[in-house]
């Protein structure tokens, strides 16, 4: 009766969620074991490693992290359909939102290269943000802006632990974004797409679907 249609309208997606990197960016731009070896951090969140440094090995470890991030991103590479995805999202009057854990320069580079980005996604977090991924918190924080249940929205992203656990906890539907790397994983997403420009159907099924798919 009237809570399953309750439950239902609830659940209709009204936000997407992207991460930058190997999401809307081709992967592996950004010589992640490089990085690790210039900061001597080989496991772990490396972020949350380098915040417990003092402050000028921290400036340091930072400082080669962003020189990292520069030249990886210098010849930036979109994944196919990336235009027309947030443009087509923008005309739904989708919420949309960009959570990365690169920094504000990074993200320039992807807006300057992606026009219609700026006027739609927003907010834009970064590491600098008040929450970081993989905190449950920072899809919460985005929810709440836009005055929406977790349930009516939808983390994409291709980091199992920064992007599809982080937004289960959150609440959130999720959609892992596949490469050769993460493939193993995508049976533990909500769902799973190897190409943005299959996203619509999963935004279509999830308007007619009420319970969250984990």
């Amino acid at each position: 009766g009237r809570r399953m249609r309750a439950r239902r309208a609830m659940s209709l997606l009204k936000g997407v969620i992207f991460d930058m990197d190997g999401t809307l960016t081709l992967p592996h731009q950004i010589d992640f074991k490089r990085m690790r070896q210039r900061v001597g951090i080989a496991t772990g969140d490396i972020l949350a490693a380098i915040r417990q440094m003092p402050e000028k090995q921290r400036e340091e470890a930072m400082s080669a992290i962003d020189d990292e991030e520069r030249r990886g991103l210098a010849d930036l590479k979109l994944q196919p359909g990336v235009d027309e995805l947030l443009a087509s999202l923008s005309d739904q009057g989708m919420r949309c939102a960009l959570v990365t854990r690169n920094s504000q320069v990074a993200v320039d580079l992807f807006l300057a290269r992606v026009p219609v980005a700026a006027g739609v996604l927003n907010p834009i977090m970064t590491r600098d943000s008040c929450h970081v991924k993989p905190d449950p918190q920072t899809f919460k924080y985005i929810c709440d802006g836009w005055g929406l249940h977790p349930s009516e929205t939808i983390v994409i992203g291709d980091s199992f632990a920064d992007d599809i656990q982080a937004g289960q906890k959150a609440g959130c539907h999720t959609c892992l974004i596949t490469n050769e790397s993460n493939l193993h994983l995508a049976s533990r997403s909500g769902y799973s797409v190897a190409d943005l420009r299959e996203l619509p159907s999963i935004f279509q099924r999830l308007g007619q679907e009420s319970p969250i798919k984990h």
